[in-house]
């Protein structure tokens, strides 16, 4: 195998392990100083659809994005 091939499989696997996963996306009540903490979501999509889905009933929400 040519240097250029191994440095080619190298960057492949370097992108290859970065993902979303390096986040972790927290729904958190805004009253109280937002530390009220609801969920933990994988994705940003899936905190946005809790907060579609449960804001009239629980109030303002806000959603952080923190490194796993």
């Amino acid at each position: 195998m040519s240097y250029k091939s191994i440095i080619f499989i190298m960057l492949l696997t370097a992108f290859g392990c970065s993902s979303t996963k390096d986040y972790r996306y927290e729904v958190h009540l805004i009253d109280g100083g937002g530390t009220h903490h609801l969920i933990t979501a994988g994705d940003e999509y899936e905190a946005e659809d809790f907060v579609d889905e449960y804001e009239d009933s629980h109030g303002t929400m806000k959603i952080l994005k923190l490194k796993n």
